[in-house]
């Protein structure tokens, strides 16, 4: 496998390439990004979005995309406040950790969680009434 300093750069109209077999060529990103973004600044659009996910990569990924993105997000999942990035992860604006759990989620607590059509609709019903549940958004 060659050193990054071994692959050889050819040039194609319009679209550079990285040349060394990955199975597909590799496009070159090294752009310069603006360091303020326009459109989320004058955005007014805010969401509210609720998750209960067990996987802490996914559920610290995008909870700290949407909180950088000035969103709400509700943390209503067993794991509550255990985080291997807790620290730092709760410092955040916009992230809320809710405890009121339906049966169903307390049960959920490894990746490998059998979920049928019954235990969604229990779900939907302990969550239907709940004020909080009616502000999410996505």
């Amino acid at each position: 496998m060659p050193q990054l300093n071994q692959i050889k750069r050819t040039s194609e109209p319009q679209d550079e390439k990285l040349n060394f077999n990955v199975g597909h060529s590799i496009k070159d990103a090294s752009i310069e990004f603006p360091k303020e973004c326009k459109a989320l600044n004058e955005s007014k659009i805010q969401k509210q979005f609720w998750t209960s996910d067990l996987h802490d990569g996914t559920r610290i990924d995008h909870t700290s995309l949407l909180s950088s993105l000035n969103q709400t997000i509700i943390l209503a999942g067993v794991k509550q406040r255990n985080s291997p990035y807790a620290k730092i992860f709760f410092s955040k604006p916009g992230i809320e950790v809710y405890s009121g759990l339906s049966d169903e989620i307390k049960a959920y607590s490894r990746h490998n969680h059998v979920i049928n059509q019954d235990i969604i609709e229990r779900n939907f019903k302990y969550y239907d009434k709940n004020e909080l549940f009616k502000k999410v958004t996505l």
